[in-house]
């Protein structure tokens, strides 16, 4: 019984003992399915592909996101090795980084099984397990980056190409400034055509250039202009028929003409009848554009370059704007050469009319004084042709004096290196030791610098008046003023002399007239204020932009 008893109590102990390790196991095994399951979840819950493979290569396992970034199923990649999919040469670099530090970073590229490719950077390590060498490697897609850093190298081009064509822009607009300042301080034709070339230069390639103008009787003057390393030269002029091609074809066409292959010369342009070709470098690519100023052809621009296909339509935009400015820097020279042509007329028929009203009127006084004093000596009144003798000195010595006085003021310059108003300070002191008239000068701080040709012509304005004062105004005092006022200047010289009635004065006054013949000659208006007995101020007013 007892025994009995004993046999059960062990028999269910035992059961006792194997409810309790199969409860275990099956607490094991729940522990471990939910283990599998969060590194599973881990594993595919990521944003990167992540590869698991043996050293040679044959995958073990791979995640989720690498089966859709790839586009293969598990299943496919599980019998694929790494080289299936990477596109990019492995980098013996890389290998031997991975052999010696067990790891490396790196971007590569993988091919998905639709062919499309996808950059990559890979970050992978060896671990060992149950001693063999595993790789795992986690895989980023890199394509939004890439994508910016293209965008990026873009912006960058595009900026750099920006700074280039601000740089040529910056190039550009100063050749220009200097040929618009040549334009307007420079009137000299051939100072003018170099300047010119020296700033083209700047702006386009060429080793000869051609300036022609069109003139009378169907003549052409061709002005040859070489530049050879840095080194310009301006050589002898050319004249041609204006029959004579292309420059005939521009004329008629009146626009530009790019021509490629072997060129004529520019600098020898058609030597000889049969236009043969005399230069030791052959032009062989040039452009000729016609020189436009107010809708008429005055001329032609050429250049000519020893490479082929130099010139392009794409060129003709700056061309044409330089062309446009040569036209007017050679108008402007053109009608500058005009004018000192007028200038030296006008001057000598200013010194015709001093001579009439001065050394003339003297010779005829004397020839009539003469005349009296030979009577008075036949009528032997003695007393009489002594007294006209006398007064013939007197107006010899006035005439000498005048005559004097016009030659030192034609002769009168101003000194290189000073302006007017240094000038007029020096004369007034010069005039007041040899008049002994008392002078004075002032100036307004904003009195701008003025033009050379400017400059002269107030010169003889300025001469002028005070020679008038010392002539005619018995004058004790001089004062003269330099104003910037309304857009212009105005030079004020008043005396403190007898003055006259305006309304009484003669039209053909010479000295006056004079004045305002060379005021009118630089736009200026002359203004006489007097009255008998309270002296004279004439007031000259030119535009001048300050």
């Amino acid at each position: 019984m007892i025994t009995r008893t004993l046999r059960n109590l062990k028999g269910n102990i035992l059961e006792l003992l194997n409810l309790d390790k199969k409860i275990e196991e099956v607490y094991i095994r729940e522990k471990y399915q939910i283990s599998e399951e969060k590194y599973k979840f881990i594993f595919n819950s990521g944003n990167d592909s992540i590869f698991f493979h043996e050293y040679a290569g044959n995958f073990v396992e791979v995640n989720d996101v690498a089966c859709r970034r790839l586009g293969y199923s598990r299943e496919e990649l599980l019998h694929m090795k790494t080289t299936d999919i990477d596109a990019s040469k492995p980098s013996t670099e890389l290998i031997e980084s991975l052999l010696k530090q067990g790891y490396f970073v790196a971007e590569v590229v993988h091919r998905c099984k639709d062919g499309s490719l996808l950059p990559m950077e890979l970050s992978s390590r060896i671990l060992e397990i149950h001693g063999n060498k595993m790789v795992l490697t986690f895989a980023r897609d890199i394509s939004e980056r890439k994508n910016n850093e293209a965008l990026l190298k873009e912006n960058h081009l595009q900026l750099e190409e920006a700074y280039r064509e601000s740089k040529q822009k910056e190039v550009r607009i100063s050749a220009m400034n200097e040929i618009v300042r040549t334009i307007n301080y420079t009137l000299d034709f051939k100072e003018s055509l170099h300047t010119f070339a020296i700033q083209a230069a700047k702006l386009i390639s060429f080793d000869e250039m051609g300036i022609s103008l069109f003139g009378e009787e169907h003549q052409l003057s061709l002005y040859p202009i070489s530049w050879s390393k840095g080194c310009l030269s301006l050589g002898d002029v050319i004249i041609l028929s204006d029959q004579t091609e292309p420059f005939h074809t521009i004329l008629q066409s009146r626009e530009p003409v790019i021509k490629d292959n072997r060129c004529l010369g520019i600098k020898n342009f058609y030597q000889g009848e049969t236009g043969e070709l005399r230069t030791n470098a052959p032009i062989m690519s040039c452009v000729i554009l016609p020189l436009n100023y107010k809708g008429d052809i005055i001329g032609t621009f050429s250049l000519g370059s020893n490479q082929k296909q130099q010139y392009h339509d794409s060129d003709l935009e700056i061309l044409i704007s330089l062309g446009e400015h040569l036209a007017v820097a050679i108008e402007n020279a053109l009608l500058h050469e005009k004018a000192k042509e007028l200038a030296v007329s006008i001057e000598r028929t200013r010194i015709a009319r001093e001579i009439h009203d001065t050394s003339v009127q003297a010779f005829s006084y004397f020839r009539v004084k003469g005349e009296f004093i030979e009577k008075m000596l036949k009528n032997k009144m003695q007393e009489e042709s002594i007294k006209a003798a006398r007064e013939i000195q007197v107006i010899a010595i006035e005439a000498y004096d005048e005559a004097r006085e016009a030659i030192h003021a034609l002769s009168d310059k101003i000194p290189k290196g000073e302006n007017l108003i240094t000038y007029v300070q020096k004369y007034l002191v010069k005039i007041s030791n040899r008049w002994g008239i008392i002078t004075e000068f002032s100036t307004s701080n904003d009195f701008p610098t003025l033009e050379r040709t400017l400059e002269l012509q107030l010169q003889r304005i300025i001469q002028e008046a005070l020679a008038n004062v010392h002539k005619h105004a018995e004058a004790e005092h001089v004062w003269v003023r330099f104003v910037a006022r309304n857009g212009g200047i105005l030079i004020e010289i008043e005396d403190d002399g007898k003055g006259f009635d305006i309304c009484a004065l003669p039209s053909c006054t010479f000295g006056l007239s004079s004045i305002k013949e060379r005021a009118e000659d630089i736009d200026g208006r002359l203004i006489i204020d007097s009255k008998k007995g309270f002296g004279t101020r004439l007031s000259i007013w030119i535009p001048v932009v300050i």
